[in-house]
């Protein structure tokens, strides 16, 4: 979904859209930082895929899947020195509404390429701290 950053009068709009239920709050980078522009805050819950943000962009930035299309705006990454699953923790397996983690011999966790759309559930979920999830944005952007 995201394709590049959003700057200027989206940034409101974004923010204005998060109080709709369902909806995921955006944060906001200062120019400066690693990221620039609005991006999804999974710290607040995971994206639904609802798409009032994209039916919202005035810049067709965000844009709307073909119908059909099954749609990821990200991918889950484990970062495994973090990974609590050796102590019995798998959270995150039971809140991915994909299916896409799969335990692996209780020593780690496999992220499905085919199946995981970057939604956040994984990491909100995870209990580790600092967090053993991160979602890598799809076109290589930090």
């Amino acid at each position: 979904m995201p394709a590049a950053p959003v700057q200027g009068n989206c940034v409101g709009l974004l923010r204005r859209l998060h109080r709709l239920p369902g909806c995921l709050p955006f944060g906001h980078n200062r120019a400066g930082s690693d990221r620039q522009g609005p991006y999804l805050d999974f710290s607040q819950g995971r994206c639904t895929l609802c798409y009032l943000c994209a039916g919202a962009c005035p810049k067709g930035v965000l844009t709307l899947p073909n119908e059909g299309e099954r749609t990821a705006i990200g991918r889950a990454r484990l970062i495994r020195d973090r990974c609590l699953v050796r102590e019995g923790c798998s959270i995150c397996i039971e809140r991915c509404p994909e299916g896409a983690l799969t335990l692996i011999f209780g020593r780690t966790i496999r992220v499905s390429k085919r199946r995981c759309t970057g939604c956040g559930g994984c990491r909100h979920a995870c209990p580790a701290k600092p967090k053993a999830m991160s979602i890598e944005p799809l076109n290589g952007r930090p």
